[in-house]
């Protein structure tokens, strides 16, 4: 019996015009179709995970993107605060004369 590696390497490379038999034909096509059911699945694992951790980093930009916005808000109104007791500062020292 034919080992995979040489079976997949006929069905990839064999213009079939050698002399087969029928049931060398119908071995080759079953043999076909498991080697496309296993890549087959595996493509649909595959892309699967990739959907999934597509939808995860996603999410994951989001949560980054609104704590950067709370961030700027939270700076803006320190800022404010800072400004606002510069001005205060300055207030009282000129109305007590310095």
């Amino acid at each position: 019996m034919m080992k995979d590696d040489n079976i997949f390497e006929i069905l990839m490379t064999s213009e079939f015009s050698e002399g087969y038999r029928k049931e060398d034909f119908i071995f080759f096509l079953n043999k076909f179709r498991a080697f496309y059911r296993i890549l087959h699945g595996r493509m649909t694992h595959l892309s699967s995970d990739i959907e999934t951790k597509d939808k995860e980093f996603e999410s994951e930009i989001n949560r980054l993107r609104s704590e950067i916005n709370d961030l700027k808000i939270e700076n803006a109104n320190l800022q404010n605060s800072l400004d606002l007791s510069k001005v205060r500062k300055k207030g009282f020292w000129s109305k007590v004369g310095f």
